[in-house]
């Protein structure tokens, strides 16, 4: 029988067998090996599953690579705009919690206007509030028939990039050359704003027990070095250093999922990028510059500490260094060169013995995908959550879970059914321990079923399920594509395995896609009809009390609206039931039964997580947060911490959704800034940069910023103070500001490209900023020097 089968038993033998089968399932692997663990995912350390190949044919040193790894992650530099980090977007609970210009029209349906009739509010910038939620609302939510209040097709998500068209990079800077582009969607009174990608954020803690990743699983668990795609992208090629020289090789790493989702957002225009990077360009600019140069790395990072600058910002050793010391030298020992052709065909010749220019790559910068991929999948396979107070139940401890808690257990897998999507001890049937039949018995190892659908039956991929949040035409999630066409039908490759399952039935496949689809399962019926229009991966639920908002739109702020949807039966049944999910039906939860449910999905929590502490903890970070009114950005700071965590560092715990950010501090793009605002651990002082959010060249790149090479160097900073509290708080010294940003940014950036002028202009600002730095020593100075010149005139007199 497969699992989610068991629905069709009578409810009461239903909620016996389900509660001793989800036992048996959670905790059937440790007891097989004779004993019943404390953290019971620790029986499953993604290392278990991890391709060999990764040990034996590319990671050298794995501490070295997880450190590579939490770097490239956690940098600010890897944006366009040097702002943007991968972090930015899963910075709690590896998730996204901001309010403020998170949202985005319904893109994926064609729907390019913010707000609705319900929701007049929603427009770009705008900051969320708790009455803004459910964005499904009924007369009474409970009830599928009752009368639909309000709705929308708007998605809560996170902000990105201004959009811009990538020029080039500038070596030893973090801001890209880029070309504003205006942008009719997200623009602001004329300003362009920070793009919304269209789907929520989901958690990156526990995300490398995903099958695949992303909501519909287009970061393929095979990694082709290259991008998300996998096997789906038969040309992608990396470059290996062999006996006979440096030449194309094809790289297909099996459950690498994460690797295959990390090399996306840094080169999308919606999250990281202006449109038309290259990972070679990225990797040329990363090489360039000191890791994680804009932010301080606490002394006691857990894996960074041991490498950090003391007392400063960034890392005492280069990413050059990082990727020397983590990978095998054929990955990038060659002393080739690499150009790529109009076709992107990659072009190989000799070292000309002389500086590259910016379209010429070494191996190691060619290779950056690679690395990138691994080394961030490496350091997130160390963000492993297994220690709530549900593991310890699980572990034997039955005082663990209070009896509200263990009544919502009860539910959650008897008259809920939660326990037929949401399997096995990593709470998912999109992992890989349950597609690959690792952990849960009913699954057959092939991730494909065919199964008694809510109209007729058909083959539906494993661990994606239509559920109805959204109509299936706003959001076509598993029934997309991947980029490359197939030759023997002239259209995309589906993402589906079924459907590239049935493919493989009719011979449809070329041979090098075709070596890594799996077959339809033996013994179903035959057929072609697939639903998984409409479907998207279930989420693990480890920490779900700090990972709002939830589904994949963010349509819901708290976990009590999760229930609701669910007692209810979804929003949109009769409209999706060509693909709706059987399992979802109007379930009718009682006030006391939401109560126990939420009470146990709380007990999921791993305190660890909440504090930030040892693996969870990170470097300081910049982040994003709406604009001013001219469309200057804002940031966040928030704290670098410890491997002890945040109590360690008197920061409070992390905070469920929708429960604002403390102190936000505005920071202008390229006007001026006032005095930043303070009063809670995540102040910062103004920042200036770009329009688009960066700084340094492409508009806003000023003198200062250009002598000393970033607009994060103390020196700056010591500037901007001096401008906000003296020059900005009277009249002749607002002129004099905007002056100086009238006329300035062409001499800078000027400056910036002559490293002889960059000099000159430290060495003239170097005694104004000691000045300003250190008033009082120059003023004791000047008295000295004042009673010398004094004294010697008296002599002579």
């Amino acid at each position: 029988m497969k699992n989610r089968l068991i629905h069709n038993l009578t409810p009461d033998l239903k909620e016996g067998l389900c509660l001793i089968a989800a036992l048996a399932v959670l905790m059937g692997a440790s007891q097989a090996r004779g004993q019943v663990p404390a953290n019971p995912l620790s029986f499953f350390p993604p290392i278990a599953f991890e391709d060999p190949k990764v040990s034996t044919d590319f990671v050298a040193d794995r501490l070295a690579a997880i450190r590579l790894g939490k770097a490239l992650f956690w940098d600010m530099q890897i944006g366009s705009d040097g702002i943007q980090a991968c972090a930015s977007c899963h910075f709690q609970a590896g998730a996204d919690v901001r309010l403020r210009n998170q949202l985005s029209p319904g893109l994926l349906g064609g729907d390019v206007a913010f707000g609705s009739a319900g929701f007049p509010q929603f427009t770009t910038d705008y900051t969320l509030t708790s009455a803004d939620f459910p964005f499904h609302q009924r007369e009474f939510q409970d009830r599928q028939d009752a009368p639909v209040v309000r709705d929308i097709n708007d998605v809560v998500s996170s902000q990105g990039v201004v959009v811009a068209d990538f020029v080039d990079i500038r070596p030893g800077f973090a801001e890209d050359e880029m070309v504003p582009i205006a942008d009719a969607v997200f623009n602001n009174s004329g300003f362009n704003v920070r793009r919304v990608p269209p789907r929520n954020t989901p958690s990156v803690i526990n995300a490398v027990y995903n099958h695949d990743n992303f909501w519909d699983g287009r970061a393929n668990n095979i990694f082709n070095g290259v991008n998300p795609f996998g096997h789906l992208d038969p040309a992608a090629t990396v470059l290996e250093n062999t006996l006979v020289g440096l030449s194309e090789t094809t790289v297909r790493i099996r459950n690498a999922g994460l690797a295959s989702q990390s090399v996306g957002p840094p080169l999308s225009d919606f999250e990281m990028s202006a449109a038309g990077r290259t990972f070679p360009k990225l990797g040329k600019k990363m090489l360039s510059l000191v890791p994680l140069s804009k932010q301080k790395v606490h002394p006691e990072d857990s894996f960074l500490g041991p490498i950090s600058n003391s007392g400063g910002k960034g890392l005492s050793v280069s990413y050059t260094q990082l990727i020397q010391q983590a990978f095998r030298s054929k990955w990038w020992s060659s002393d080739s060169i690499v150009t790529f052709g109009p076709g992107g065909e990659k072009l190989i010749s000799p070292n000309p013995g002389r500086p590259l220019t910016t379209d010429e790559f070494t191996q190691m910068e060619a290779n950056f995908p690679l690395f990138f991929g691994l080394a961030v999948q490496i350091y997130e396979s160390t963000l492993v959550s297994d220690r709530s107070r549900f593991d310890e139940f699980l572990g034997g401890n039955l005082n663990a879970l209070t009896a509200q808690e263990q009544t919502g257990l009860g539910i959650f897998v008897g008259k809920g059914a939660c326990i037929a999507c949401h399997t096995g001890t990593s709470l998912t049937s999109a992992s890989v321990l349950v597609i690959q039949g690792i952990e849960d018995p009913f699954v057959e190892a092939a991730g494909i079923e065919f199964m008694n659908m809510a109209q007729g039956s058909a083959f539906y991929d494993v661990g994606f399920y239509n559920i109805s949040v959204r109509p299936t035409a706003d959001d076509i999630g598993r029934g997309g594509t991947a980029p490359a066409i197939n030759p023997l039908t002239g259209q995309q490759f589906p993402l589906s395995r079924s459907r590239l399952a049935l493919l493989k039935r009719d011979g449809l496949l070329p041979p090098e896609v075709d070596a890594f689809v799996i077959a339809l399962p033996a013994g179903d019926p035959t057929g072609d009809r697939v639903v998984v229009d409409g479907a998207l991966k279930t989420p693990g639920l480890r920490n779900v009390e700090l990972t709002g908002p939830y589904f994949h739109n963010g349509g819901a702020s708290t976990l009590e609206q999760v229930i609701e949807f669910y007692s209810r039966g979804g929003n949109f049944p009769a409209a999706n039931i060509d693909d709706f999910d059987p399992l979802i039906t109007q379930i009718g939860f009682n006030d006391a039964e939401q109560e126990a449910l939420v009470a146990f999905l709380k007990s999921l929590t791993d305190e660890r997580v909440r504090n930030e502490s040892v693996p969870f903890d990170h470097p300081e970070l910049l982040v994003p947060n709406g604009h001013t009114a001219d469309g200057s950005t804002q940031l966040l700071r928030l704290p670098p911490v410890g491997a002890q965590g945040r109590a360690a560092e008197g920061l409070r715990a992390l905070q469920p959704f929708p429960a604002p950010l403390v102190s936000v501090a505005e920071v202008p793009s390229s006007s001026p800034a006032g005095p930043g605002t303070t009063g809670g651990d995540e102040s910062v002082p103004g920042v200036e940069g770009g329009r688009d959010g960066g700084g340094g060249g492409g508009g806003g790149c000023f003198i200062a910023t250009a002598a000393y090479g970033s607009y994060m160097a103390d020196e700056v900073m010591t500037l901007r103070r001096f401008r906000d509290r003296y020059l900005l708080t009277n009249a002749a010294g607002k002129v004099f500001v905007k002056l100086y940003y009238t006329y300035s940014p062409p001499i800078a950036d000027y400056i910036a490209g002559h490293e002889v002028l960059k000099a000159a202009a430290r060495t003239a600002l170097a005694p104004f900023v000691y000045s300003v730095k250190y008033p009082v020593h120059v003023l004791m100075i000047i008295i000295l020097i004042t009673g010398v010149i004094g004294f010697r005139k008296k002599i002579r007199g």
